[in-house]
């Protein structure tokens, strides 16, 4: 297929950088302070040396298991020091690289121009992605897609040595990325076959770092307190659904979200990811690369789907990189809808579809402005979430309102007794009250 000619590319990537461009004037919000702000590590280059081989995290350096997370933000730190615009501006670059690699993957699939193009547009400007683009803490995600995007735009291409690189290096940034020799054979079975030499790359580039990994470790570094917490295993098929449902319809996007309860609804999540495989297959042929997005998408969100105890169990950043998969598919269906519509028709459509996500985008980004309304608008926004409690609670205590604050805590132990930020925010407010047995 032949893509998208280069000015309309750039326009795609423009549109992106234009989108998200209002973070720049945001300040740092959450685990930005602990990670970034505060980390003394990212001014000690002598120090990075100990984040391969496992002593970082025995030290409790922020995202110690994440060495690439963490060295990008040293280099940010070394630019811009504690300025959050330029944090935040090089997360912004780093979204329209991603946005950049997703339409030339999406030509490299089969998509024509048009296609491709629209594929390319609705990854750009999605509101899905707002958390990972807004806050600076949460690069791992942008920094994650961009390299298993180009390990398989790499595999594609049959460039070997450079889809292993790219193969050890995502899940370096975050762990989920050590998918991508499966999104590999996906593609290579549902779009363009991969070369043998190529997919043996991946697989060793992504084994090399599974070797690192629990030789120096181990397989999850999460702790006993999130080991202890119960099992949302048989809720996976409703994180995978409702997280495709965000990523298709950014309906009711929110910073915070209650973990998944309840059977009736572990009973309706399977039968919508049941609906959504069944619809997969009988697209199969006459609609390969709607079924390759799909199947993208479940396989690029698995890792972060509950299958093992994770300390926040649903977040929308969490469908950063796996929406490329529905970007792929939204643009497959181009062609459809070019036969059933008159071009102007479709112009405006595509015009209207852009408009609304671009919106949407500025309004989901507008809590990440400040702490402060980070977590007034989750706690509203899901009241139910023992994260966005403590959050509030933390928020609240900041500002002098410990009434508020001691009550905003309260609902978040109520919600989930386990929930790690409760319990630091709670020590920090026993210490304060110099109740020290109490923040012990």
């Amino acid at each position: 297929m032949t893509p998208p000619a280069l000015p309309h590319r750039l326009a795609v990537v423009a549109a992106a950088i234009l989108c998200f461009s209002a973070t720049v004037s945001f300040g740092f919000v959450y685990d930005d302070f602990w990670v970034i702000v505060g980390n003394r590590f990212l001014e000690r280059p002598a120090a990075w040396g100990t984040l391969l081989d496992g002593r970082a995290l025995a030290f409790g350096v922020p995202d110690a298991a994440r060495p690439l997370a963490v060295l990008s933000a040293a280099l940010d730190h070394a630019l811009f020091r504690d300025w959050p615009g330029g944090h935040h501006a090089m997360n912004v670059l780093l979204h329209a690289g991603v946005v950049a690699l997703v339409l030339r993957l999406a030509s490299a699939l089969g998509l024509g121009a048009r296609a491709a193009l629209a594929a390319g547009a609705f990854f750009a400007l999605h509101p899905v992605h707002a958390e990972a683009v807004a806050v600076v803490s949460y690069r791992e995600d942008l920094l994650a897609a961009l390299c298993v995007l180009g390990a398989l735009d790499a595999a594609v291409h049959d460039h070997p040595i450079l889809a292993a690189g790219l193969a050890l290096l995502g899940p370096l940034a975050k762990e989920s990325a050590v998918v991508t020799p499966a999104l590999a054979l996906l593609v290579s079975a549902l779009a363009r076959p991969i070369a043998r030499r190529a997919l043996t790359a991946l697989a060793a580039g992504a084994g090399a770092w599974l070797a690192w990994r629990l030789g120096t470790l181990g397989l999850s570094t999460y702790g006993p307190a999130v080991a202890a917490r119960p099992s949302l295993l048989v809720h996976a098929p409703q994180t995978l659904a409702e997280a495709f449902g965000r990523s298709l319809l950014p309906i009711a996007t929110s910073p915070a979200h209650a973990p998944p309860a309840g059977p009736a609804a572990a009973i309706a999540g399977m039968l919508a990811l049941s609906a959504l495989a069944a619809s997969a297959v009988v697209l199969r042929r006459r609609a390969p690369l709607v079924t390759l997005g799909l199947g993208f998408f479940a396989v690029a969100m698995l890792p972060t789907a509950n299958l093992l105890p994770m300390p926040v169990p649903r977040a929308e950043r969490f469908a950063y990189f796996p929406s490329v998969g529905t970007a792929i598919a939204v643009g497959a269906l181009l062609p459809q809808l070019e036969r059933w519509l008159a071009p102007r028709m479709l112009t405006l459509l595509g015009l209207a579809t852009g408009a609304a996500l671009w919106v949407g985008s500025a309004t989901a980004c507008r809590p990440y402005r400040s702490d402060d309304a980070l977590w007034r608008a989750a706690a509203a926004a899901s009241p139910t979430s023992a994260r966005a409690q403590a959050g509030l609670a933390r928020t609240l205590r900041m500002a002098g309102d410990p009434a508020g604050a001691g009550s905003a805590l309260a609902r978040a132990l109520a919600l989930d007794p386990l929930d790690p930020a409760a319990h630091v925010v709670a020590a920090v407010q026993a210490y304060e009250q110099k109740r020290y047995d109490g923040a012990l």
